[in-house]
């Protein structure tokens, strides 16, 4: 750029100011400066707040991993002792069955003894029965017998013979 009134006016110079060679040592003496004073409050004010900030997250992640240790601990606690209380409660589960399974098989067993008692007690008097009937049906067989051979015998013999004797007749080939 040539040199203009405008530029004439403002120092003369159509250089941008901050490019300026004869300006580098004011930038240079602003720019420690303000180096300095912002190092000094980073380090001061801006460091020590992010530090602490830092150190409690990391206190608060360390108390909520004890924390959780410790609930997990509790929690392994208490899931072995229910694992036992249901162990316990499984065995007397076991138990209460073995023992119900021997008094409902005691109790099949005397029923069963009580019936097989009575069904033996029902075939005794039964048998009784039958044989007190065959031996009411026998005599009516011997009677009757007796009666048809004295028939028989005096119709083809013309003898007339006495109940008596045909009784004894018809017992003796009855037991022989």
């Amino acid at each position: 750029m040539a040199n203009t009134p405008d530029a004439a006016a403002h120092g003369g110079s159509d250089v941008f100011p901050p490019f300026d060679p004869a300006s580098y040592p004011s930038q240079l003496f602003w720019l420690a400066i303000t180096f300095g004073v912002l190092y000094f409050f980073v380090s001061r004010v801006i460091a020590p707040r992010i530090s602490e900030g830092i150190e409690r997250r990391t206190d608060k992640i360390s108390q909520d991993l004890k924390e959780a240790a410790d609930m997990n601990d509790q929690a392994n606690a208490s899931m072995q002792e229910a694992e036992k209380e249901l162990a316990k409660a499984r065995a007397a589960a076991r138990d209460t069955a073995a023992r119900n399974k021997a008094e409902i098989e005691a109790k099949a067993a005397e029923e069963n003894a009580r019936l097989e008692a009575e069904v033996e007690a029902r075939l005794t008097e039964a048998g009784a029965r039958i044989a007190k009937v065959k031996s009411e049906a026998m005599k009516n067989v011997e009677e009757a017998a007796a009666t048809t051979a004295a028939e028989i015998v005096t119709i083809l013999s013309g003898l007339e013979i006495e109940a008596d004797e045909a009784n004894k007749a018809v017992a003796a080939v009855m037991e022989g």
